[in-house]
């Protein structure tokens, strides 16, 4: 397996010693998803945190009609799971399901939280958790708003592969739309 792809993603934040990243590599357990199966549904205690290494995932919730609410879409170097429910050991009320198939770098908790106190990894760590913070604050004053289609040339502008990689209707749930809403989006996009 090579790590080269995770060891540059994270160094782009946080450089290793050689100490530190041997301690952190074996960590690493490497599996693999097949399109549509999950890592874990609602209502399971989440055992790992992961990182896409080659894949798509799509992370998201139901309501209580029953309808899906994507949070986000997880692509080639993202970190992916629920992190309350990874840390506090209570049942997640997400689901995190394969797209395509999918090749993770997985970590379980105790090995993880050893990572975070004992390498620089808790220093890159400390900083995504950050930037994750932030892009989900602002996604949701985007999503107060910004117009529907203001949201979709601002997530193809961001993710331009979303197109060939990801279903309609998973974008519309994304953007909290129809398809049919999407579908006219994309008409009028198209049209100019």
């Amino acid at each position: 397996m090579n790590f080269e792809f995770i060891k540059s993603e994270i160094e782009k934040i946080a450089v290793f010693s050689q100490k530190d990243w041997e301690l952190f590599s074996s960590f690493i357990e490497p599996h693999t998803l097949r399109k549509k199966e999950f890592l874990f549904s609602e209502g399971d205690v989440v055992k790992y945190l992961a990182f896409v290494q080659k894949g798509c995932i799509r992370y998201y919730l139901n309501d209580n009609k029953g309808d899906e609410h994507i949070v986000y879409f997880g692509f080639e170097g993202w970190w992916v799971g629920d992190m309350n429910s990874f840390f506090n050991r209570k049942p997640t009320i997400y689901y995190l399901q394969a797209l395509e198939d999918t090749d993770l770098f997985m970590f379980n908790r105790e090995n993880f939280t050893y990572a975070i106190e004992n390498t620089t990894y808790g220093e890159f760590f400390r900083e995504i958790t950050k930037r994750s913070y932030m892009s989900m604050q602002k996604r949701y004053a985007e999503s107060n708003t910004k117009s529907a289609e203001e949201k979709y040339l601002e997530l193809l502008e961001k993710n331009p592969q979303i197109i060939q990689r990801i279903p309609q209707h998973y974008i519309a749930s994304y953007l909290g739309i129809k398809p049919e809403s999407l579908s006219r989006i994309r008409n009028k996009i198209s049209g100019k």
